[in-house]
């Protein structure tokens, strides 16, 4: 990711609200003046507005009206779905949702990266899940969603295919990109079903490099943890630590509120720390082993809160807005780009905090600012979902 600028500019008519969003995560430095920013004024990118986009891009390159668009995607995805979407009464897209729009738009590959993880805030495309595989060939050859079930449904004793593979210490290219350079060479159906039946051992959903820097991090903060002791910390610690004391949230339901939730109601817990960590199957009802449990793109964010220490070397001559930028820069192609997870969106309201507290606490003026991450994401929480009445330390440790 080389041009900032660009890369925080969503296609299309959303540039002055990410503007917007960005100039507010810069300026805003108050606790008080965040939690009303993020109740009233906080430009989040909503489903219908993205649906909006992509059909108006969709209509515009192919000559075709607003309204013909829509009804091939009534036609594809089923009129009630399209509805909800376009009134916001749906509020996010599961990947399937996704991938039948993308289908139905005729996007390419590339195109469906780009609308999964920067306007639906998904995971991209994986190349050892076959199933994306399959998804990836049918999207680039202009097939439609059912002939790619269709080939899923063919191929689907790679269900049950190795989760976990490497590809032995001779080969440096890695599992993931031998298979991307391989189905690249892929040019019809019966190359396509031979590429699934050769590579059958090295398909599976786990997500290794996720997992290798996800232990980069657990290791890090094993070896110097931040706000404990300096004996080792147990897993326990590390997991109140990293959790950062996430509230119940109260109040009436906004659209904020529905986002800050899904993602408090699946913070990490002990369990799953332990689970990742051990690379621990998960069992199926009791009918075998199913798949080891992935690490998230909120478990790699939330650890690099606590492992994060910009080199600042010179930090009174130094250009703090540039410097905050090239550390969000830093996160998203060293961190999440690698794993196939969405960049740092600061239209997203927990990208926004999580970006608002790590230029507070390393390239604010203020000397009064707090000087912990941690601290300052739980007081924003506590302000928002009025925690008034709870214990002052609400950091879980």
């Amino acid at each position: 990711m080389k041009n900032f600028e660009l890369d925080f500019t969503p296609v299309l008519g959303m540039t002055a609200k990410t503007q917007y969003a960005w100039d507010s995560l810069i300026k805003l430095d108050k606790v008080e003046d965040i939690t009303k920013y993020l109740k009233d004024d906080f430009p989040i990118r909503t489903l219908n507005e993205v649906l909006e986009r992509v059909i108006t891009e969709k209509a515009s390159k192919s000559g075709s009206s607003y309204d013909s668009i829509v009804k091939i995607l009534k036609k594809k995805c089923g009129d009630t779905n399209v509805k909800n979407w376009q009134s916001g009464k749906a509020k996010a897209l599961t990947k399937k949702s996704a991938l039948k729009i993308a289908f139905a738009l005729g996007m390419t590959y590339a195109e469906t990266t780009c609308f999964l993880m920067q306007d639906c805030w998904l995971d991209g495309l994986y190349m050892r899940d076959y199933k994306d595989v399959v998804y990836r060939y049918c999207l680039d050859n202009k097939m439609d969603f059912e002939q790619a079930q269709a080939i899923i449904k063919k191929h689907s004793y790679l269900d049950d295919a190795n989760p976990n593979v490497t590809m032995g210490s001779g080969n440096k290219i890695g599992v993931t990109n031998f298979l991307d350079k391989e189905v690249k060479a892929v040019s019809n159906l019966d190359e396509l079903d031979l590429y699934l039946e050769q590579n059958r051992e090295l398909f599976g959903t786990f997500r290794q490099k996720a997992y290798e820097k996800f232990m980069d991090l657990y290791n890090s903060m094993k070896v110097s943890p931040v706000g404990l002791s300096d004996d080792t910390p147990t897993g326990e610690e590390i997991c109140d630590l990293v959790t950062m004391g996430i509230p119940s949230l109260k109040g009436k339901k906004t659209i904020i509120n529905d986002v800050l939730k899904k993602i408090a109601k699946v913070a990490l817990p002990r369990t799953t720390l332990s689970e990742i960590v051990g690379k621990q199957p998960i069992k199926r009802n009791g009918d075998g082993i199913g798949k080891i449990t992935e690490v998230k793109r909120k478990h790699l964010i939330l650890f690099s809160l606590y492992s994060y220490d910009p080199e600042l070397a010179d930090i009174d001559n130094i250009d703090k807005d540039i410097t905050f930028k090239e550390c969000i820069e830093d996160i998203n192609d060293n961190l999440l780009e690698p794993c196939g997870m969405p960049w740092l969106d600061p239209r997203n309201p927990f990208d926004w905090v999580v970006m608002n507290a790590v230029r507070c606490a390393y390239f604010s003026d203020d000397d009064n600012n707090d000087s912990a991450t941690d601290e300052r994401i739980n007081r924003i929480m506590a302000l928002l979902f009025d925690r008034s009445g709870e214990d002052e330390d609400v950091t879980g440790y």
